[in-house]
């Protein structure tokens, strides 16, 4: 019974099209939504605060240091 019902359906749905802005047709995406300028930033890590506070400590005890090694 199911398979004549899956052939019946499938010979009335060979030519069907749905109508325009139906639930089936693919919705139109839109663009990526710009950021606003003026919004407020992040507040820094715990990391970050704790790294500038020792950043000159660092370097002052090691002054042929690199950058890379102050940061990490």
């Amino acid at each position: 019974m199911a398979a004549k019902d899956k052939a019946r359906y499938d010979v009335a749905m060979k030519d069907y099209t749905p109508p325009k802005g139906s639930i089936n047709t693919p919705a139109k995406k839109g663009g990526k939504k710009t950021k606003d300028p003026n919004a407020p930033k992040r507040p820094m890590t715990a990391y970050m605060l704790y790294a500038n506070a020792i950043r000159n400590k660092v370097k002052e005890d090691n002054p042929g240091i690199s950058f890379g090694d102050v940061v990490s």
